[in-house]
């Protein structure tokens, strides 16, 4: 169960919470956010018949949080996985992926250098990759990009990609791209894409391939508010480019109500030929200056011409994804609940049985232990 009831020293009913109005992300059953609890910067791999989801945990401030991964095989039920490595509370944007022999590969970052590690599995154990922990790309490894966010691409011709960059937005910046060596922590060239050509750059740089064109998919505007957005850039060359501009950019931003707020920093999956965006938003309401981060889920789709569409955030999420199987019965879905107070309309007791991820009650003080 995501939310833990103390009823122990609990003394007023307020079930009825629940027939109050609602706002719209806090229907009972929605799918985004995907995961229980704030995380961002999501990764999502499928290995198999699972689903691999990593993540910088959020929540408590710059993103500190230890190593860990999420694993699902009906995208419905995720496991939170700890992981032995790093050994560090700066944990940014992990992101894994299969290297050339074969075996896992982690990379997370954190200011302003990118670490990785080796395993035999998707969640380790991991062995850096550098002696005495030290990073295999340091800050202006190539000059104009700033290290951060990376994340890998693996071309149908088994090649191995690596993009990074953070605060693209200075002249003659934005974001680099490498070709990875077979001990997959060197590279054998890497250039720069300019933030010229990949327009307001500012980090989280992602790149798939369909139908022979290469996406290059980045973050603009502050991941602390509602500028917060997606851009992209696309190839019919290859991974490195050159790559052009299409007009209809941005494609995923802050919804007309507000309530999908500076959506951003994503990865995406593909599906039986569809393909999703698994990315990050502020919590509702938005409080804690951005650092309450939530992941979400919603399709992409293409135009005839390879452009992508302008995605449509949802609270619902993607129910095509929900591997159908027998689950058990949330019997305490919608049941009462005895609380000792709460902090206000948005976090109601109700929301502690309304089997959304989004939603969580508050006590009225709740500096102070339950019961007291």
């Amino acid at each position: 169960m995501k939310k833990i009831l103390f009823s122990a020293f609990f003394s007023l009913i307020m079930g009825a919470g629940s027939a109050q109005s609602l706002k719209k992300y806090e229907a009972p059953h929605a799918m985004n956010p995907l995961l229980p609890g704030y995380f961002a910067d999501p990764t999502i791999k499928k290995i198999g018949d699972t689903y691999y989801i990593y993540a910088t945990t959020d929540g408590n401030g710059w993103g500190a949080g230890p190593s860990q991964a999420w694993t699902s095989t009906d995208f419905k039920n995720w496991t939170i996985q700890p992981m032995n490595w790093p050994n560090t509370h700066w944990y940014w944007a992990p992101d894994m992926t299969k290297g050339y022999d074969g075996r896992y590969y982690l990379y997370y970052s954190q200011p302003v250098e990118i670490f990785g590690a080796v395993s035999d599995t998707p969640v380790g154990p991991w062995t850096s990759l550098v002696d005495n922990g030290k990073s295999i790309i340091p800050n202006y490894m190539i000059p104009g990009v700033i290290t951060l966010d990376g994340q890998t691409f693996t071309d149908r011709d088994g090649k191995i990609y690596m993009y990074w960059g953070t605060w693209g937005i200075y002249p003659d910046h934005g974001c680099a791209v490498g070709l990875m060596g077979q001990d997959m922590k060197s590279f054998e060239k890497i250039e720069l894409i300019p933030n010229t050509v990949a327009k307001d750059f500012f980090e989280a740089p992602f790149m798939f391939e369909r139908n022979g064109i290469y996406y290059m998919m980045y973050s603009s505007g502050h991941c602390e508010d509602h500028t917060y957005r997606v851009q992209y850039v696309k190839s019919t060359v290859g991974p490195m480019g050159p790559f052009e501009y299409p007009a209809d950019n941005p494609i995923l931003v802050t919804n007309d109500d507000g309530t999908i707020h500076g959506p951003g920093h994503h990865s995406v999956l593909e599906e039986g030929g569809r393909y999703y965006i698994v990315y990050h938003r502020h919590n509702n309401p938005h409080s804690g200056g951005g650092f309450h981060r939530q992941i979400a889920v919603d399709e992409l789709f293409f135009t005839p011409e390879g452009d992508i569409q302008k995605v449509v955030p949802t609270h619902e999420g993607i129910a095509d994804l929900i591997k159908q199987k027998s689950y058990p019965e949330d019997r305490a879905f919608g049941k009462p609940v005895v609380v000792s107070s709460f902090y206000n309309e948005d976090f109601r007791a109700s929301f502690l049985v309304d089997d959304n991820n989004g939603t969580l009650w508050r006590a009225k003080d709740n500096h102070q232990p339950p019961g007291s």
